[in-house]
C-alpha cells in the first residue's frame, strides 16, 4: 500500500513519545508515623436490664389485638365468600381511611402464609382470595 501523501510519510511517533510525561522525577521520602501506645480497656461493663412490667403486658396486649383482628378479616371472609372466593379488593380496601386498607391487608396476609386462604386471578382478571376448607388443609399437607 504505498501512498504518495508526504503527510502520511511522516514519522510523527517518536516526537509524541519524547514529550510525555514530566521531564524530572521527583520522589518525595514517605514520612515514617510513629504507633501511638493503646490504653488498656477495662472489665466490659453492660447496663442493667430494667424488667418492666408494663412493657411486657403491653406487648402481650398488642399481640392478643392482632390475632384478634386476623380473626375478624377471617371471619368476614367467611360472611362474604359463597364458595367462589371474594375480591380481594372489595374486601380489604376501606375508601374513608387508607392506614386501615394497610392493615387489612397485612392481617389477610397472615391467613394466606399460614394456608388458609388463597388468593389466585379469575378469568376476568380479578384477584380473588378464598378460605380453604379444613379437608383441602389436610389435602395439602
Amino acid at each position: 500500500m504505498s501512498s504518495s501523501c508526504k503527510l502520511c510519510q511522516v514519522n510523527i511517533w517518536p516526537k509524541l513519545i519524547d514529550r510525555y510525561g514530566p521531564l524530572a522525577v521527583e520522589h518525595k521520602k514517605r514520612i515514617q508515623q510513629t504507633q501511638r501506645r493503646r490504653r488498656s480497656v477495662g472489665a466490659e461493663q453492660r447496663p442493667q436490664e430494667i424488667v418492666n412490667q408494663a412493657k411486657q403486658k403491653g406487648q402481650k396486649a398488642a399481640a392478643d389485638d392482632m390475632v384478634h383482628n386476623v380473626m375478624t378479616v377471617q371471619k368476614l371472609l367467611v360472611e362474604k365468600d359463597q364458595g367462589d372466593g371474594v375480591n380481594f379488593l372489595e374486601l380489604v380496601i376501606n375508601p374513608d381511611d387508607y392506614g386501615q386498607t394497610v392493615e387489612n391487608i397485612f392481617y389477610a396476609s397472615f391467613l394466606i402464609k399460614e394456608g388458609q386462604a388463597g388468593i389466585q386471578v379469575d378469568d376476568d382478571g380479578q384477584v380473588i382470595i378464598r378460605m380453604f376448607s379444613l379437608i383441602e388443609i389436610l389435602c395439602a399437607s
